[in-house]
């Protein structure tokens, strides 16, 4: 997932299993920043702790050809990435099984 501003002040952004219509009326570039930029232990300005960005969306789901609506509630925004290993800086990452990976 990431997020840009461009110079004419649009936002281009990307988020995995989120529909278009949800990433552009709920996710801002500030909130893409205060989710990955922070810390589990770091509070923001109106004392709510950073965690997960939790969205809600409507899908259409088709099961045995019986057509139904589901209300998916699942994260949206997360900093967690569980196929990468963080370094030291907290920015360089290396795939797991990476052979310097042994000596961290």
């Amino acid at each position: 997932m990431y997020s840009i501003l461009l110079a004419n002040e649009k936002q281009k952004s990307t988020a995995a299993g989120v529909k278009k219509c949800v990433r552009d009326r709920d996710l801002t570039h500030s909130l893409y920043r205060r989710v990955l930029m922070g810390s589990s232990s770091m509070i923001v300005p109106d004392n709510q702790p950073l965690e997960d960005h939790w969205i809600r969306q409507k899908t259409f789901r088709s099961w045995n050809h019986t057509v139904f609506t589901v209300d998916q509630l699942k994260v949206g925004l997360t900093r967690y990435d569980d196929k990468r290993w963080i370094l030291q800086d907290g920015v360089t990452t290396r795939p797991h099984g990476h052979y310097l990976n042994q000596n961290e």
